[in-house]
């Protein structure tokens, strides 16, 4: 609701006379010219102009009017023989397809490519914290922290879209994102580290503890089938809903190593978390076009339900003897999807090629990150786990349209 508002708000504020008619259109009706047409000659000779009632503009199936486009032509026959003429009357129509193709309303079939550079949030990882002993009862923290945090990284995301009429079309889409990242901290003199990760029913520190390695890779799909329908619109200016199902997977892999004795030799954890979820999803988008160039500004919003399991794993392992400390969770849940994007874009003249560019975020609610599931681990309660994913930066997009 407030995408929809935001949208129509930009729209009123930076084209007030895009809610009124555009140039040359009439508003009280649509004029009817009515002409003579002379067969041989391939001449027409105007008559009169009248103005009707809008309900006039009907098309006529059998003049074979393009499909989805009001406004067609209605043709009466008034003579006959070789100097045959036909009186011709045309209503015009004030729909963006006829006036001023291509409008911005105007659905067109084409392909996408999409360039995404995003950076994940809320899913970093302290998996090591330096202190001055071994023992937790009598050390304090020194101010080093291990970390293991992701920089912006590069996706893609392409697909299609198939006008079925002027004002709607099916979009099909697909989406792929992965990032990794590593990080290690050594000790200082005199100084050792304390495992975030290990859990407590092991030691989490020693007196050879003095570095820690963590490597961490998060990958995202997505796949999105929607029928787009136009909700209002004119030549420079359209507001379009979509609808339709969605397919989401979110897999996050976690792993380090830290020597907490040498009695034990390296302890590892690995630690794997696997979400798939299938739902619906409802967005909103529009765009708001310059009269004098092919610049524009668009915005979209949308929102995905997703049903599906969570499976999260962790393994604890010690390099000589000790044993597996492990765990198994398996969590049925729904995960919200809230998506915005805004940005500018260019066209050329027939609005075939077009190039854009912006922000966008995209917010996973209801997540298990690997952090939010450790944690939950090593505490003994894992009831209630969640945690919002987001992830955001730079889209741009080379689309071409038939």
């Amino acid at each position: 609701m407030k995408v929809t508002i935001f949208i129509i708000s930009l729209v009123w504020l930076l084209c007030p006379t895009c809610w009124a008619e555009a140039p040359g259109q009439e508003s009280v009706g649509d004029y009817i010219s009515s002409a003579t047409y002379d067969r041989e000659s391939d001449t027409t000779t105007p008559m009169a102009t009248s103005v009707v009632e809008p309900k006039l503009r009907t098309p006529d199936v059998n003049t074979g009017a393009k499909r989805g486009v009001r406004g067609a032509a209605h043709v009466l026959s008034v003579g006959s023989g070789s100097e045959e003429t036909h009186q011709r009357l045309v209503a015009i129509d004030h729909s963006c397809h006829s006036v001023c193709a291509p409008g911005a309303c105007v659905h067109r079939s084409g392909v996408f490519a999409d360039l995404l550079y995003l950076r994940p949030s809320n899913v970093d990882v302290v998996f090591a914290v330096e202190q001055t002993d071994p023992d937790p009862n009598i050390a304090n923290p020194t101010g080093q922290v291990g970390i293991a945090s992701f920089d912006s990284s590069v996706g893609i995301r392409g697909g299609f879209s198939y006008a079925i009429t002027d004002y709607s079309s099916i979009v099909a889409s697909y989406t792929w994102y992965e990032t990794d990242t590593s990080a290690q901290i050594a000790a200082g003199p005199g100084n050792v580290l304390d495992s975030r990760i290990f859990h407590p029913s092991s030691a989490t520190s020693g007196s050879a503890s003095v570095a820690s390695l963590a490597v961490y890779d998060l990958r995202v799909q997505r796949a999105d089938l929607d029928y787009r329908w136009l909700m209002a619109g004119d030549c420079f200016w359209a507001i379009n809903l979509t609808g339709g199902i969605r397919y989401g997977n979110l897999d996050q892999q976690f792993r380090t190593q830290q020597t907490l004795a040498v009695a034990t030799g390296l302890t590892t954890a690995t630690i794997d978390i696997d979400f798939d979820g299938f739902g619906i999803g409802l967005g909103i988008d529009g765009e708001l076009h310059s009269r004098s160039s092919g610049f524009l500004v668009y915005g979209k919003g949308a929102a995905s339900f997703l049903q599906g399991e969570y499976k999260a794993d962790f393994t604890q392992t010690n390099q000589i003897g000790g044993g597996v400390i492990a765990n198994s969770l398996r969590d049925n849940r729904f995960v919200s999807i809230l998506d915005i994007e805004l940005g500018i874009a260019w066209q050329n003249e027939s609005g075939r090629l077009r190039f854009s560019g912006g922000y966008m975020a995209s917010g996973w609610l209801n997540t298990i990150t690997t952090d939010t599931y450790v944690q939950g681990f090593r505490q003994g309660d894992l009831s209630d786990l969640s945690e919002t994913m987001i992830l955001s930066g730079f889209v741009g997009r080379i689309e071409y349209r038939f």
